[in-house]
């Protein structure tokens, strides 16, 4: 791959009792002086309900000896494989840590519509680029990508490779004191979900800790691509970056 530049329904039941009171002394009643109450049926009613929550597909700690290979091992919720097509990962930690340059750690969802979140740690740094792979196929060579980077007093950046590399958005100047400034640890959350009606193309949205900070609808040519079904690996990104480290990584799908 080419480098690219870098600048519960309620049932009640209500029955009414009646009693005489006379000064302080409290009669009471049978129900035969009440008017003639009398039993009657009840009927309970099941009502099937989703809850409307996306489905954890993968989740992972990374918790494992130091210097553990993580490609090839599964993840600890979901029984999927990582794989890392041209790239080492390994743990540190108990965090997982990249050792080459652009870099993707990849599970297949088997979905393209997809949620992915992963805690990022620049562990200092002044000067990092991570993020998340989304609609990748197995071999990484067509991919969007959303990095977290120090660029530009702090960004949220949305890139696609199919060929070559290609800025899709930009939120830049989170950090407007400089990159120092910026927290220890921030969590990316992506959301690339199937369109619904009336819509016909994906919207690509980015938080961190929980703040929108990008949204960009792809377009029709894009959405074709990135919308096949061999496209359906996500995972934890690094572009030059052997410093960030990541923790608790999950997939919904909803």
């Amino acid at each position: 791959m080419s480098c690219r530049r870098r600048v519960g329904a309620f049932l009640s039941l209500a029955i009414g009792m009646a009693c005489a009171v006379e000064s302080i002394a409290v009669t009471s009643a049978s129900a035969a002086t009440l008017g003639g109450i009398s039993t009657r049926i009840l009927t309970s009613v099941a009502v099937n309900a989703t809850s409307g929550a996306p489905t954890v597909t993968v989740w992972e700690n990374f918790d494992a000896i130091n210097a553990t290979n993580i490609v090839g091992t599964k993840t600890d919720g979901g029984a999927k494989t990582w794989s890392a097509p041209r790239c080492s990962w390994t743990v540190t930690s108990n965090r997982a840590v990249s050792t080459r340059a652009d870099c993707p750690l990849l599970v297949d969802s088997g979905n393209t519509s997809s949620i992915a979140e992963v805690a990022l740690a620049r562990n200092g740094s002044t000067a990092w680029d991570a993020g998340i792979v989304l609609r990748s196929n197995a071999t990484a060579t067509t991919l969007l990508a959303v990095e977290y980077t120090s660029a530009s007093n702090g960004s949220v950046e949305l890139w696609k490779y199919n060929g070559s590399w290609v800025s899709l958005g930009r939120t830049a100047g989170l950090y407007p004191s400089g990159v120092a400034t910026a927290p220890a640890s921030v969590t990316l959350r992506v959301e690339a979900l199937a369109p619904v009606a009336p819509a016909t193309t994906t919207t690509v949205r980015a938080r961190l800790d929980g703040t929108q900070r990008l949204s960009f609808t792809l377009s029709a040519a894009d959405h074709a691509i990135f919308a096949a079904a061999t496209q359906s690996f996500v995972g934890p990104y690094t572009y030059f970056d052997a410093t960030t480290t990541f923790d608790n990584f999950h997939l919904d799908i909803p």
